[in-house]
């Protein structure tokens, strides 16, 4: 018998739960901010995450990717209320299907369940990045960060060629899951 993985319902909950007081946390006044992706003010991040998991609802249930997002939009009610509506739409929807349906992802055809994980893993990173950038707690949850490790470190090599990953950056052989996930993703811990 195969080993089972995560369950991708839970991890993705797990995620929101890590990522959520991060959002919470950002005020208006922050939003001008630099965040460790060089090329993406708190803002902008926002947009990003919210686009993901836009487009993350829109694979699952079949409706397409949506438009490419308007970085620079305004959130006039902050970044909870809109962070909340669109997770909780992706959670509908994956506790709606079978996680063995294929879906047609940006990667190809794929299980829902295993697509997920690419959503997750921009989630806990991203976690990293506006806490950074805000003063935030930094911390990621170990289990999180390793599933996410495993999920990127195969497909780091075309995440770079396509601009979503900087270069590794070298960090000790005993360094953290966290450290090392954030590594590898071009953060420097």
């Amino acid at each position: 018998m195969a080993a089972q993985g995560p369950n991708p319902i839970e991890v993705y909950q797990g995620a929101v739960e890590l990522i959520l007081p991060a959002v919470a946390g950002i005020g208006e006044n922050h939003f001008g901010l630099d965040t460790p992706c060089s090329e993406w003010t708190v803002l902008a991040l926002i947009n990003h995450n919210l686009a993901v998991q836009g487009m993350t609802h829109g694979l699952l249930v079949k409706s397409g990717a949506g438009a490419t997002p308007d970085l620079t939009a305004a959130l006039p009610e902050g970044a909870e209320a809109p962070f909340r509506a669109v997770t909780a739409q992706v959670l509908a929807a994956l506790q709606a299907m079978d996680l063995e349906e294929i879906v047609e992802s940006p990667f190809g055809p794929i299980a829902a369940g295993r697509f997920l994980m690419f959503p997750i893993a921009d989630l806990v990173v991203h976690k990293w990045d506006l806490a950074k950038a805000t003063g935030q707690n930094t911390d990621i949850d170990s289990s999180l960060a390793e599933i996410c490790l495993q999920t990127l470190t195969p497909a780091v090599a075309g995440g770079r060629e396509n601009g979503a990953f900087g270069l590794e950056v070298t960090v000790p052989s005993a360094a953290s899951i966290q450290d090392r996930l954030l590594a590898l993703t071009g953060r420097q811990p």
